[in-house]
Formats: structure tokens, C-alpha cells, sequence
């Protein structure tokens, strides 16, 4: 899968952008009640969509699908000035456009946010309400004698988002002080995952994959990440795949692979904003190819602050498999 650019599209860029319908519907509240893993796993069908969801589900299993004339888009942003130990100042909000076509049909929306840390921060506001996790994971990064910590957190906000639209996220609480300033890893950041049904699309499956994980640290070495559970079809089919990375830095390096091929380094190097990657690649799957792989190989890099290594948390994936029997559009 080749490399494209980041499908995050910044507050400012799209004219007269409306605001996102972050507003509850009648019967539907935004406290998303529990810490992680509150929803129960469910197959569904319309006319024109299948859709199977185990929230609960961890790579290699999609922990949604969707099948249909469907595609996705991934916009987010950054609370953080800067990568690096000279600023480690918070931003007060910070905000992304979504643009979906007009006539789509929102499928799922799942607003993640991230940061640095040993308290997991539950809600952030988002528009002006307030949004409450219903999923939660931290990691533990031995950093010398010390610990670091990097949380990830999300929300189901399918019945929020109806439309394009800026979303602006505040209030999200993250460490940027101590070892998380010094070592250049303090961060937060949000991204806003839309899978959405529209007859401008050809038809395909859409898989969401989670985690977290995160590359080899302070040894470095290869993180993989296997997907599973891709259509299985009797040509070669084209794909696209969207990883979410934070704490990526643009002064180290990282090769990236997919199923074993070179892609890339340097990768990780705050696309989206200080620490934030949304990174799209496209390219294809065999016939009867069921299961993708995507590694990181990191290495000891000489910067201007001494030998580092990267560290990034790789949050969440998207992946579209295109129908190769039938691409026509409703």
C-alpha cells in the first residue's frame, strides 16, 4: 500500500464549514456509561448495508464492519504546540473539518482521544457538550527508571455526527510536565473516525480495527499489526488503510512495511499535527487474501538532544476493501 496524504482536512481550510451535530437526539443521551468495553456484540442488515459490531474486539479481529456502497473518513487534531521539550504548552481546543458526501448516511462515528499520562482522562467536550468515554486503555513505557504513561479513550457518537462540519474538542486533560516534557513525549490529541453509506461510493467492506499498541521502546526492534477477517474474493481487489499514531516525532525515523514491503521511513513524523499521524496508504489485496499485516522497525537515531529511539502509540485502523466483482454505486 503506498502512501497518501492525511485525510485530516484543518479547521479554516473549507469555507463556511457548518458545525458538527454534536447535539443529542430525542432519546439518545452523550454519557456513554462504563469505562471500556460497555456495548454487546450485533449483526444487522438494511437493503443496502450488512453490519456486524463486537466493540470489545482487539486486532486481528475489526471490531465493526460494514459492507455496502460505504466509505470512511478520519479527520482529528492536536491539543499540543509542539513536539518537542522547547514548548510543551497545551492547546485550549483545537479543531478538524469532516466532510462526508451530502447525501451520506452516517453508519458509525467514534470520537478517540489521546494523551500522555497516568490518569485516563473519560471526556473531553466536544462542541460545546460534554462526550464520556465508553472505552479506555493505557500503556505503561519504561523510560529509564521511570515509568510513562499513554492513554487512549473513545466514544460511540454515531447518533451525534449527521453531517459535515468543524468539530472542535476542549477539555482534554494530559501530562506535559516532568519526563513526559523532558523526553519530548508529551502530547494530546483526538481524531473523529466516520464510516458513512452514500451512492457516490463503489461498493466494498469497511473493517475498524483497535488496540492500542505502540513501537519497541527504549530497545528498539518491529511492531506488528495484523487485520483479519478481509472479504474474501476471486480477484485482486484495491484497498485503502488508515493508521492513527500518536507521539510520533518528525526529528527520529521508522521504516514502515506492509506485508512485508518497504514503504517508507520516517513515517511518524507528526503529519497531523505535533504528534499526531493519520496516515492513508492504498494498494491492493490477492485473490482470496482474508488477512493484512503492517509492522514499524525502529532504530536508534543520533538527533540534537542525544541517540534516541521512536515511540509512537498506534490507536486504531480503518481499512476499505473495494468489491472486485462489483463496483457499482446505488
Amino acid at each position: 500500500m503506498k502512501k497518501g496524504n492525511t485525510v485530516l482536512a484543518r479547521a479554516g481550510l473549507v469555507c463556511a464549514a457548518a458545525a458538527l451535530a454534536f447535539t443529542a437526539l430525542p432519546g439518545v443521551t452523550t454519557a456513554h456509561a462504563g469505562s471500556a468495553d460497555t456495548e454487546t456484540a450485533s449483526v444487522s442488515q438494511t437493503a443496502s448495508v450488512s453490519q456486524t459490531s463486537n466493540p470489545s474486539a482487539k486486532w486481528p479481529t475489526p471490531y465493526a464492519t460494514y459492507a455496502g456502497n460505504v466509505d470512511y473518513t478520519v479527520v482529528g487534531s492536536t491539543m499540543s504546540v509542539s513536539e518537542n521539550r522547547n514548548n510543551c504548552t497545551k492547546k485550549a481546543s483545537s479543531s478538524a473539518t469532516l466532510d462526508i458526501p451530502s447525501d451520506a448516511n452516517v453508519l458509525k462515528a467514534t470520537l478517540e482521544w489521546s494523551g500522555t499520562g497516568q490518569t485516563i482522562d473519560t471526556s473531553v467536550t466536544a462542541n460545546g457538550q460534554t462526550i464520556t468515554a465508553n472505552r479506555t486503555s493505557r500503556l505503561a513505557v519504561a523510560n529509564g527508571l521511570s515509568l510513562m504513561y499513554f492513554f487512549v479513550a473513545s466514544a460511540d457518537v454515531t447518533s451525534l455526527v449527521t453531517g459535515s462540519g468543524q468539530a472542535t474538542i476542549s477539555d482534554l486533560a494530559w501530562a506535559n510536565t516532568g519526563i513526559y516534557c523532558t523526553s519530548n513525549s508529551a502530547y494530546g490529541a483526538w481524531t473523529l473516525t466516520v464510516v458513512y453509506e452514500s451512492s457516490t461510493v463503489e461498493k466494498g467492506q469497511v473493517n475498524l480495527y483497535q488496540g492500542p499498541t505502540h513501537t519497541k521502546f527504549p530497545t528498539p526492534g518491529t511492531t506488528t499489526v495484523d487485520l483479519s477477517q478481509l472479504p474474501s474474493q476471486s480477484c485482486w481487489a484495491s484497498a485503502k488503510m488508515t493508521n492513527v499514531w500518536y507521539d510520533g516525532d518528525a526529528y527520529k525515523g521508522e521504516y514502515f512495511y506492509a506485508n512485508g514491503i518497504y514503504k517508507g521511513n520516517n513515517t511518524l513524523n507528526g503529519s497531523s499535527g505535533p504528534n499526531l499521524d493519520i496516515d492513508t496508504y492504498w494498494g491492493g489485496l490477492n485473490a482470496y487474501q482474508t488477512s493484512f499485516s503492517y509492522a514499524i522497525k525502529n532504530f536508534k537515531v543520533s538527533t540534537q538532544w542525544g541517540i534516541a529511539v521512536e515511540h509512537a502509540v498506534n490507536s486504531s485502523t480503518v481499512v476499505k476493501i473495494a468489491n472486485c466483482g462489483d463496483k457499482t454505486k446505488a
